[in-house]
């Protein structure tokens, strides 16, 4: 990502390679992968192996009158700290990390059945900048939609809105696919005085119900590192 948004910011934009970027990292399912079930817990400097999901009591080997009462469970809300950026997104989903260590891309794919690219763009951006990478990122969309030869394609205009931590300036596209099956992204740069970001959510219009509240609150938690 960091080649294509150093052309996206300053030369000419490589619309082919986000295209392609975008089209593998929205449109190839993850395998899934079994999240961890014992952990290591230090409780006063003393290690205990504790599983996941269960409540347990754990005695201490060095003072044996002493116990302890345990549960652990995965969080059902998770963080992803980029360089500049951080945000929240609900399990179960899947998370990749893309590009280098400087300006990379988040890449989150829900059960649910959305998926979202979000990308540290490193350096906030003024007004004029977020419309012309908001165009950049527009335009990918809608030649990824194109080379899938979808039967109807809608746009709407730009607009800012106000998330809780930051503002952004998006737009929806919409597509029917060739088998009938109505789609819909959201693309949206977000910039504030410590980062700027793009953001990419692609969903099947017949999720929308389930899918949006979620898609929102990930985009309300977005704000810069902590």
């Amino acid at each position: 990502m960091t080649m294509i948004f150093d052309s996206l910011f300053g030369e000419k934009a490589i619309r082919t390679g986000l295209a392609v970027l975008l089209a593998a990292a929205l449109g190839v399912d993850c395998f899934a992968q079994q999240a961890p079930t014992t952990y290591e817990l230090t409780i006063n400097g003393e290690k205990f192996l504790v599983e996941s999901n269960r409540a347990t009591k754990l005695k201490s080997k060095r003072t044996p009158e002493v116990s302890y009462d345990v549960s652990l469970r995965v969080s059902p809300v998770q963080t992803v700290r980029l360089p500049h950026l951080q945000f929240e997104f609900e399990t179960p989903a899947q998370v990749e990390l893309i590009g280098d260590g400087a300006t990379p891309t988040a890449r989150i794919v829900h059960e649910l059945g959305f998926t979202a690219l979000i990308s540290d763009v490193g350096r906030p951006l003024d007004a004029e900048g977020q419309k012309s990478a908001l165009k950049q990122l527009l335009e990918s969309v809608e030649q990824t939609i194109a080379e899938m030869k979808p039967q109807k394609v809608e746009s709407d205009k730009p607009e800012s809105h106000r998330f809780a931590n930051a503002s952004a300036l998006g737009a929806s596209v919409r597509y029917v696919d060739v088998k009938g099956v109505p789609h819909s992204y959201v693309v949206c740069v977000f910039s504030d005085k410590k980062f700027s970001a793009s953001c990419v959510v692609q969903y099947l219009d017949h999720d929308d119900a389930a899918v949006s509240p979620r898609i929102h609150r990930m985009l309300d938690s977005i704000k810069a590192t902590e």
